[in-house]
């Protein structure tokens, strides 16, 4: 499924990290069924890759170009902004860690 796919992008991506880790969520529990569903999907994922660049379609050699062209502005953007994006999520890691444990002192 489409959504299923789309939310466990979403909840490994940083920002999905980040608001989970700030709502105190727990990863979820997968039962067999979706990692059965799941599974499937990469596999029917990967296979229709695998067609179209055995067909030689223009829309694998666009996704191929735009692939590595986010690569390269991500690690241009991490470059520029790697080191102070760095101090503040350290900062930001400090401050999370007080307060669960102010938190888990508060329910004790």
């Amino acid at each position: 499924n489409e959504s299923v796919e789309s939310i466990e992008e979403f909840c490994n991506s940083e920002e999905g990290k980040i608001i989970m880790e700030k709502v105190g969520l727990d990863k979820k529990i997968v039962d067999r069924a979706t990692v059965r569903k799941m599974d499937l999907n990469r596999r029917i994922k990967l296979t229709a890759y695998q067609m179209a660049k055995s067909n030689n379609d223009p829309n694998w050699a666009k996704l191929v170009k735009y692939s590595g062209l986010k690569k390269q502005f991500a690690t241009k953007i991490l470059n520029k902004y790697g080191k102070k994006a760095e101090r503040i999520a350290k900062i930001n890691q400090k401050e999370y860690i007080k307060k669960s444990r102010k938190n888990v002192e508060a329910e004790q």
